[in-house]
């Protein structure tokens, strides 16, 4: 059964990339556009953000994972022209909105964010 998941897993994440990639073609990153990306540690949220670095975009990743630290720093080794930055948080909290726009507009003073 394990197999069969892993079989089913692999087929899905492969046509969602295939599918968000063609929807992204004509989509022009800049070096002052960030992309938030939640949950981006593990699973889509790790696929769709190594598929928006793949396209040259910066990145905001943001997760509750401490994991997340280690992987920006990967992404950071395999992605030079870009700039990537976490933030660990907890996304269930009430203050989390608040939290997240405090640092990427007050602190880090970034401009061009979706």
């Amino acid at each position: 059964i394990n197999g069969i998941y892993k079989l089913l897993m692999y087929i899905v994440n492969k046509i969602f990339y295939y599918r968000t990639n063609q929807l992204l073609v004509d989509i022009k990153p800049s070096p002052e556009s960030y992309v938030i990306v939640t949950g981006a540690a593990s699973g889509i949220g790790k696929d769709i953000s190594l598929l928006f670095a793949g396209k040259g975009f910066s990145l905001v990743l943001i997760d509750i994972s401490k994991d997340l630290e280690l992987y920006t720093k990967e992404l950071q080794n395999k992605f030079k022209n870009q700039e990537f930055k976490s933030l660990v948080m907890d996304l269930s909290k009430d203050t989390s909105p608040q939290t997240i726009y405090n640092t990427i507009i007050n602190d880090w003073k970034l401009k061009e964010v979706a």
